[in-house]
Parts: C-alpha cells; sequence; structure tokens
C-alpha cells in the first residue's frame, strides 16, 4: 500500500515570482491536426462497419411520430422556439450572472507581496508524480495548491533557481527568472518555468534520451492499427527504445541531486546513481565536466555559498568529498559512518560543512582540516534525511528522520545540544527546509505529511533563538 509521499521540499525566494503567472497557449495547429486524425480514423471505422438494419418496436415508433424524429435534421435553420431578444451595443444580457467571475480568477491567481512561494516534490497513490507550487499566507496561517507541474518521473531532487535559460519555444514561457530543476529516476534534468501554469513541457532539459522522428511516428499511427499489428508493433517499439542512444554526456541513471550556482548562474551540479557529478551550462545545454572520484550513487552535492569553484559531494561509498572545479584532478575527502543523506554548508561559517547520514547521525566538518571531525551527534534513531541549517539565525540547526521526528538544535561551539522535538507528526519524514526569506518558517515533508511550522510561536525556541516572523 502506498501512500502519498513528499520526497524534496524548496523555497523560492521572496519577490522572484511573477504577480500573476502566465498561462501555456497550447498550439492549436497541433490540436487541429489531432482532431483531423481522430475524425478520419472514425471515417475508416465507419466505411469498415456494415451497416446494420433498423430495428423497430411500436413504442419506439410512437416516440418517433411524436417528436417528429425522423426529420429532426431537415429542420430550418430559422426555426427558433424563444424569440430573440437584441440588445444596443454596450448593453448587458440581464440573464447573465457571471460578472465579476473574471476578476474573481485574477484575484485567486495573484501571488501577493506578503505570499511566501513552498515547492514540494510529490508521488501520489496511484503512482502520479507532480511537484505543487503551494501559497503560504502567513497572517492566516494558511496553504494551499497555487498550480502543479506534472512530472513524468518519481522525484528525488529539486532546485530552485533565480534563472531562466535559452528555451525551444520562447513564445510561450513567463520570460521571468523564477525556474525549478527536477531531478528523477530518468536519467536526465528537467528545468521548468514557475511562473507558467499548465505547461506540457519543461523549459529546457539536460541529457535523457534523443528523440528521434520514429518514435512519434510510431506513436502517431498505433491507434490505427489492429490487435495483432499493434503486438507486433509494441515488440519493436521496445527493442528501439533498448537501442535508442543517450545524448552526449547524459547521466545514465537516475538523478539524485541538484545544486545551482548562484554566483555563476547559469552552471548547474548534478549526482546520480551512474556514480558520477556532473555540470551543465543551462545556456547550451551541455555537460562541461564530469567527474568519477565517486564509488556509489552520488546522493548529495551542494555548491559553496562563496567560493563558486567549489562543490562538495557524498556518495553511498561513505565519503564526502570536496573538489576544485579549476584543478579537477585534486579530491579532498572525508570518511562518514554510513551511506550519506544530506550534505550542507555553514552559511554563517564558510569553512565547515554538515553530513547527514542513514545511520542517524550528523556530522561536522571543517574543510580546511580534513582529518578533523568538528563533532559528531547521534540525532535520530532512523536515517536523517532532512539536514537544514538556519540561513538567518547562526547555529540554529533543523533535523528530521523517518524516526517521524524533527528537532531543532543548538550546535554552538560545536557542542550540539536538543532544544526541541517534535513526534506528533506520526509519520516518516524524509525532507525538511528553513525559508529562505525569514528565520521562523519551516517545511517538513514526509509520507503523507506536509507542514509549515512558525516555529516563533514555540516559545523554548524563542528563548533560545532570535526568531521571529518576516516583516
Amino acid at each position: 500500500f502506498f501512500l502519498p509521499m513528499i520526497s524534496a521540499l524548496a523555497w523560492v525566494k521572496q519577490g522572484a515570482t511573477k504577480e500573476i503567472p502566465t498561462r501555456y497557449t497550447h498550439d492549436e495547429s497541433l490540436l487541429n491536426a489531432t482532431a483531423d486524425s481522430d475524425e478520419e480514423m472514425v471515417d475508416q471505422v465507419d466505411d469498415s462497419v456494415p451497416s446494420l438494419p433498423p430495428v423497430h418496436d411500436s413504442e419506439t415508433d410512437a416516440i418517433s411520430k411524436k417528436y417528429n424524429l425522423d426529420d429532426y435534421d431537415n429542420e430550418d435553420d430559422d426555426v427558433s422556439f424563444v424569440p430573440p431578444t437584441f440588445y444596443k451595443k454596450g448593453d448587458k444580457d440581464p440573464y447573465l450572472t457571471n460578472d465579476g467571475e473574471e476578476d474573481e480568477d485574477i484575484d485567486d491567481l495573484m501571488i501577493r507581496d506578503s505570499d511566501t512561494i513552498l515547492l514540494a516534490a510529490t508521488t501520489e497513490e496511484d503512482q502520479f508524480s507532480h511537484v505543487n507550487v503551494y501559497v503560504y499566507e502567513a497572517e492566516q496561517t494558511n496553504l494551499y495548491i497555487h498550480h502543479d507541474i506534472i512530472l513524468p518521473s518519481f522525484p528525488l531532487c529539486i532546485e530552485w533557481m533565480d534563472f531562466h535559460p535559452p528555451s525551444d519555444t520562447d513564445d510561450n514561457t513567463a520570460k521571468t527568472r523564477n525556474t525549478l530543476a527536477v531531478g528523477t529516476f530518468n536519467p536526465e534534468i528537467e528545468i521548468w518555468d514557475l511562473d507558467l501554469m499548465d505547461a506540457l513541457t519543461p523549459l529546457a532539459t539536460l541529457g535523457g534520451v534523443e528523440e528521434e522522428t520514429e518514435q512519434f511516428d510510431d506513436v502517431a499511427g498505433f491507434a490505427k492499427l489492429s490487435a495483432k499489428q499493434k503486438k507486433n508493433k509494441q515488440k519493436k517499439m521496445v527493442k528501439r527504445a533498448a537501442q535508442r542512444s543517450l545524448k552526449e554526456g547524459s547521466h545514465t541513471d537516475a538523478v539524485m541531486t541538484l545544486s545551482w550556482n548562484s554566483s555563476v548562474q547559469n552552471v548547474l551540479a548534478s549526482g546520480s546513481a551512474d556514480t558520477t557529478v556532473k555540470i551543465w551550462d543551462m545556456n547550451t545545454r551541455q555537460c562541461l565536466n564530469t567527474y568519477q572520484h565517486h564509488q556509489g550513487k552520488v546522493q548529495a552535492c551542494c555548491w559553496h555559498p562563496s567560493e563558486p569553484n567549489l562543490l562538495l559531494t557524498s556518495s553511498y561509498d561513505k565519503s564526502a568529498a570536496i573538489i576544485d572545479i579549476r584543478s579537477p584532478s585534486e579530491v579532498y575527502r572525508w570518511q562518514l559512518t554510513a551511506d550519506v543523506e544530506k550534505v550542507e554548508w555553514n552559511p554563517h561559517k564558510a569553512q565547515e560543512f554538515l553530513v547527514s547520514t542513514e545511520d542517524g547521525i550528523v556530522q561536522k566538518f571543517d574543510s580546511l582540516a580534513p582529518k578533523d571531525t568538528l563533532f559528531t551527534l547521534h540525532a535520530h534513531s532512523g536515517g536523517v534525511g532532512g539536514l537544514s541549517i538556519n540561513k538567518l539565525v547562526p547555529d540554529c540547526l533543523a533535523t528530521c528522520s523517518e524516526d517521524k521526528s524533527f528537532k531543532i538544535w543548538d550546535i554552538k561551539d560545536n557542542k550540539p545540544s536538543l532544544i526541541f522535538e517534535n513526534d506528533h507528526a506520526n509519520a516518516q519524514l524524509f525532507s525538511l527546509s528553513w525559508d529562505r526569506n525569514s528565520s521562523n518558517l519551516l517545511a517538513i515533508g514526509g509520507r503523507n505529511h506536509l507542514q509549515v511550522v512558525d516555529l516563533s510561536k514555540v516559545d523554548v525556541i524563542t528563548k533560545h533563538f532570535p526568531i521571529a516572523p518576516r516583516n
């Protein structure tokens, strides 16, 4: 039995969202072509099926005669059962009652300056995967879905970006710097425009399978085939798909982690189950470099907050590593207690980083001292899937776990102490993130669970940390 799952969370920077998102405009020519094709298929079916003699009975004949059904299609076009009513130019039909509905729709779509936007990668009970774009209204403590993005596969990671890469369909983009990179079980990275509603395809794709004209021909003609022909075609399509090549530089397995370089904004890093780390140029959609310094699946990566050439990575080979892309042959490595879950740089002490692992351990390291461990904390009894340092309050660390709890820690002077614990969710928790715009909002996601906690309302926390709502 599968319960809905929140596998990844991300906050959008305040002010980055368009006030009223753009609606995707569908290609009418494509829709008309599809409709024409469907009509043609119906005509072909009609021609191939022999007509049957009409069936009559006394009741049917009586109804047909009473309502003149035999001549229904021959009625004059100008016959009207209701006297026509005309209105002077500019006048409105008094029976129309939808005045103001359009204004109400716009009001529902509007994202205000006081709103906070949360992104949640979600997979439903029926394995349907999508990213929900939530609006959090602080004054009403209300969280609701504004719109969503449908995904082709289970989402493993998401990364918000203040960057808009070039698109093949620039006429159908909002052209704002508010996009989302998504990694799934597929060997590709999809980039979506968050200010474009009802989009059918991503803004750009990095890696993945080469698209071939043959694929579209297969799908287009499939419905016209007989049952026997369909069975044979399916076999050929499966064989052809297995032989189809990946794009040059693509990952060959699931994309498990993503990190956007906010200093060099066209650069995105990715880690995969194929054990590689890749650096992408989103302007050209090309892989710039591939690193193979790990021996296991790469679960986590994170660019340094102020040194754009340094990338922190971690893998199921029970190690964390730092690479300098200016000298990729040099790799600095730290051994871990178990397979990694999350990594994060300390935004308040740039040389430090934290790592959480599946055995419930959180460790803190100094990038300038590879042999030293600043602390080792047994934080949870299960894997620590959520690890996040408050962006505005130093030493305030949040963690969550499969043990169904989330905790707030003070890690001052490398002596972590537990400040707050909550295990009321009664759900396995996999993801956790502090709001990038305020010190008080914490998003937590897991199996059949999503919540935004306002920690400025928790006395034990506000007495220990200067946490307050955003002005």
